[in-house]
């Protein structure tokens, strides 16, 4: 029993004080949300800026920068222009790297996920939350449909009232 105490006790000022290892938290995405609402089908496009910065602590030297969209639900669709950055990086200096991002909504409802930056397609740096509310919007076919309904019903009435 006093072991087990002194285990959970030394796990817990492990924890404490060396901490959980951390993501390059200095690293980032702008804008750091995105909220869009429209009807179903809209298309969004974004500029995002993926900003790797000298602070960063998990990966010293890069060769690749991309956007990690496997959050992004079956419903929306998301397409990502340059698919990556290649080339010999460090974080000696500060790097900025953009990308236009396009999401369609396919599905009606309020879609919610995360994108993140990606180096070397292994290495999470960044999150950013977006999030899309689409609502149906009838057809102009459906909107002829009932017209040409109400059309005829009033015509009816007119017949039988004379």
């Amino acid at each position: 029993m006093r072991r087990n105490l002194f285990l959970i006790l030394l796990l817990f000022v492990m924890v404490a004080f060396i901490g959980e290892p951390s993501l390059a938290r200095a690293d980032s995405i702008s804008p750091s949300t995105f909220w869009g609402s429209g009807p179903t089908g809209a298309s969004y496009t974004v500029n995002k800026t993926v900003t790797i910065t000298e602070a960063g602590d998990l990966v010293e030297s890069y060769n690749k920068v991309s956007l990690d969209t496997t959050e992004v639900p079956t419903e929306v669709g998301v397409a990502v222009t340059p698919n990556a950055y290649s080339g010999d990086f460090n974080r000696e200096i500060e790097r900025t790297f953009g990308f236009e991002v396009t999401f369609t909504d396919l599905e009606p409802g309020t879609h919610t996920f995360n994108i993140y930056a990606l180096l070397n397609d292994q290495f999470r740096v960044a999150t950013e939350s977006d999030s899309i509310t689409s609502t149906s919007v009838p057809e102009p076919a459906t909107m002829l449909l009932l017209g040409s309904g109400l059309i005829g019903l009033w015509g009816l009435r007119r017949k039988f009232k004379k």
